[in-house]
C-alpha cells in the first residue's frame, strides 16, 4: 500500500510492489484552502464551512492511467 501519486509509487504500483495507493489528494486541499482565504480576504465574508471534504481515491493498476499526468502532493505532475 502507498500513499499519494508519486512518481515512484506509480512505478512500485505498476512492478506489482505495492497493491494500491491511497491518494489523498493534497493539491486538491491545499488549493481549496488557499481559494477558501482569498475570497474571505476580498470580501470580508465567512461563506466557508467548518470542514471541507476532500475525498481520497484509491488507485490501482486497474485505473492508475486515470492518475497519470496528474498533480501529485508536490504540485508536479507524475
Amino acid at each position: 500500500m502507498g500513499s499519494d501519486v508519486f512518481p515512484e509509487n506509480i512505478e512500485l504500483l505498476k512492478n506489482r510492489r505495492i497493491s494500491a495507493i491511497i491518494h489523498k489528494r493534497s493539491f486538491e486541499q491545499a488549493q481549496r484552502a488557499a481559494q477558501i482565504l482569498v475570497d474571505y480576504l476580498l470580501t470580508r465574508k465567512e461563506s466557508f464551512r467548518s470542514e471541507e471534504l476532500v475525498l481520497p481515491q484509491v488507485v490501482t493498476n486497474g485505473n492508475v492511467g486515470c492518475f497519470e499526468g496528474t498533480r501529485g502532493v508536490d504540485g508536479i505532475y507524475t
